[in-house]
């Protein structure tokens, strides 16, 4: 329920779609967000040993995740971080 409750709060910004699996976090962003493209440019060289940003405007985080906690914490710091 968490999860849904972020992806509601999220997609007023412009992130149209949140993904989670195993070891992948998955963002794709609206091209209509509401988002500093230098911030995101600085958050992925920052992090381009776990990050990379394909075409359809997806940035896919890449991690072993503890668990459930780990991720919506791993999120929100990448909002956080973009936005």
């Amino acid at each position: 329920i968490d999860v849904a409750k972020m992806k509601l709060k999220y997609s007023k910004i412009g992130i149209k779609k949140i993904s989670v699996s195993k070891n992948i976090l998955s963002i794709k962003i609206s091209d209509k967000a509401k988002f500093d493209s230098n911030k995101l440019i600085n958050f992925i060289k920052k992090n381009n040993d776990q990050v990379t940003f394909r075409k359809d405007n997806t940035l896919v985080y890449k991690k072993d995740f503890l668990n459930m906690r780990d991720k919506k914490i791993v999120l929100t710091n990448i909002i956080n971080a973009i936005s």
